[in-house]
């Protein structure tokens, strides 16, 4: 099972659930298509990690709070350059000439800054705005969570592999004379040994030969 700390957290999980899900009704709401189906994804993955009594969540911990902490860095620079107001660009013709074989154009930009939060712009503005200052909040909580969790697994599994590499440590200092009359192959870890019982084997005889006679 998951260290208790890991369990412990839970709770904040289901956080994170919702808002996620809160920020993904949001965005679909504003018409922000891409950004919906992003924050739907990572829901989903979410889920699946927390889901099982949180066996997932090992295996998919350090991704989902690199992906969390990416999404972090795209959501706070928009909201950073919008803080002080939105700005809109409107961009239009306004003459046009030919002279020969040139033609002229001329064109107009507009921007339109309005405050962050506005009555007069209607529902789905504001709604924007809240969603806008909610996302990078929801994958900060993300990222927190996902490395808590990695870090967490990581110390767990720290004694075990400590004692897997004591066990290694063992293996190494066997003899290989020992293993060799023993009839077992032996080789050292790391190095370019390797005596094999078979070779020893199929070696040639040197010792004093005797001859059987059928009457002995």
């Amino acid at each position: 099972p998951p260290p208790q700390r890991v369990l412990d957290s839970r709770p904040f999980w289901h956080v994170l659930i919702f808002l996620l899900a809160l920020v993904s009704l949001l965005r679909l709401l504003t018409f922000d298509i891409i950004g919906g189906l992003l924050s739907a994804l990572m829901l989903c993955m979410a889920s699946v990690m927390i889901s099982d009594g949180m066996q997932e969540l090992p295996r998919y911990a350090l991704a989902f709070g690199m992906l969390c902490m990416l999404c972090l860095f795209f959501d706070f620079v928009p909201l950073l350059a919008s803080i002080g107001g939105r700005s809109e660009i409107d961009v239009q013709p306004m003459k046009r000439s030919v002279s020969r074989e040139i033609t002229r154009i001329t064109y107009v930009t507009t921007v339109r800054t309005t405050p962050f939060f506005d009555v007069t712009q209607g529902l789905i503005y504001n709604l924007a705005s809240i969603t806008m200052i909610l996302s990078p909040v929801v994958m900060l909580l993300g990222t927190y969570l996902a490395l808590q969790a990695h870090i967490e697994f990581q110390r767990f599994a720290m004694p075990f592999m400590v004692e897997a590499n004591e066990d290694d440590g063992g293996l190494r200092q066997r003899s290989p004379d020992a293993d060799a009359a023993s009839g077992v192959t032996s080789f050292r870890l790391g190095g370019s040994t390797m005596a094999n019982a078979d070779q020893q084997l199929s070696m040639r005889f040197q010792g004093v030969p005797h001859r059987l006679d059928s009457d002995v």
